[in-house]
C-alpha cells in the first residue's frame, strides 16, 4: 500500500485497525529488553566485584608466600652458619678422643708388656703351658692307649682259652687212647659187643681232643694277631701326642737363618 498526499490518513486507518485487533506491543517489549539488561548488567558488576576481591587474595596470598620464603632462606643461612661454626670444633673434639683413647691403649700394652716380662709371670706361663701341653698329650694319646691295653687284655685272654682248650684235647686223646687195651681185652675175651663200644667211645674221646686242640690254635692265632698289632697303637699314640702337644704349645719364630 503506497499512501501520499491528501490520502495519507486513509492509509493508516489499516494500521490503527492491526493495532486495535491485537498487534504486537513493541514498547512493552522493549521495557522487558531493557529491565533484562539492567539486571545483566548488575550480575556483570557483582562479579566484576567477586573478580576483584579474589585478586586482591591472591595477591595477598603471594605476598604471605613470598615472605614465607624468605623466612625459609633467612632459616637456611642460620643454620649453615651455625653448622659450620661447630663443624671444626666437633670434630677438633672427636680427633681429641681418639688420640686419647690411642694413648690409653698404648698405656695400656706397655703395662701389659712390663708385667709379662716379670720374671715370676714367665715362670708362671711356663708352668701353664707346661701343664696345658702336657693335658692336651695326654687326652690326644688316651684312645690308643686304651685301644691297647683292651687288645694286649683280650689276646691274654684268648691265649689262656687256646691253652686250656689245647691241654683239654690232650687229655681227651689220652683218654681215648687209654681205652684201646681195654677194647683189645673184650676182643680176646670174646665180648665182642663190649670191645667195638670201647672202640668207639676211645674214637670219640680222640676226635672231641682234636677238634679242641684246633680251635685252640685259631685261638692262639688271634691272640698272636693282636700281640703283633699292639705296636702300631704304640706308634699311632706317640704320633697323637706329639701333634696335640705342639697344637697346645705357643707358636714360636725359627731363630736359626734359612738354608737358601
Amino acid at each position: 500500500l503506497i499512501c501520499s498526499g491528501t490520502s495519507m490518513r486513509w492509509c493508516l486507518v489499516p494500521v490503527f485497525l492491526s493495532l486495535a485487533l491485537g498487534a504486537p506491543d513493541f514498547a512493552e517489549e522493549a521495557k522487558k529488553a531493557s529491565e533484562k539488561a539492567w539486571e545483566h548488567a548488575k550480575e556483570v558488576k557483582k562479579s566484576s566485584k567477586d573478580a576483584a576481591k579474589i585478586a586482591e587474595e591472591v595477591k595477598a596470598a603471594g605476598k604471605g608466600a613470598k615472605k614465607a620464603l624468605n623466612k625459609a632462606k633467612e632459616l637456611d643461612a642460620k643454620m649453615t652458619a651455625l653448622f659450620e661454626s661447630t663443624r671444626e670444633a666437633t670434630v677438633q673434639a672427636a680427633t681429641q678422643a681418639a688420640m686419647a683413647y690411642y694413648e690409653e691403649v698404648k698405656k695400656a700394652g706397655a703395662q701389659a708388656a712390663a708385667e709379662a716380662a716379670s720374671p715370676a709371670v714367665q715362670i708362671a706361663a711356663k708352668k701353664a703351658e707346661e701343664t696345658r701341653v702336657a693335658e692336651a698329650a695326654s687326652e690326644a694319646a688316651k684312645p690308643y692307649r686304651e685301644a691297647q691295653l683292651r687288645d694286649r687284655k683280650l689276646a691274654a685272654d684268648y691265649q689262656l682259652q687256646a691253652q686250656a682248650m689245647n691241654a683239654q684235647g690232650n687229655q681227651l686223646q689220652v683218654e681215648g687212647a687209654s681205652l684201646a687195651p681195654i677194647a683189645d681185652s673184650y676182643q680176646k675175651a670174646g665180648s665182642v659187643e663190649e670191645a667195638n663200644q670201647m672202640i668207639r667211645k676211645a674214637h670219640l674221646l680222640v676226635d672231641q681232643g682234636l677238634k679242641l686242640k684246633r680251635q685252640a690254635k685259631k685261638i692262639h692265632q688271634n691272640a698272636v694277631e693282636l700281640n703283633s698289632a699292639l705296636p702300631q697303637y704304640a706308634i699311632a699314640e706317640q704320633a697323637a701326642s706329639l701333634h696335640a702337644a705342639a697344637m697346645a704349645a705357643e707358636p714360636t719364630l725359627p731363630t736359626n737363618a734359612p738354608p737358601y
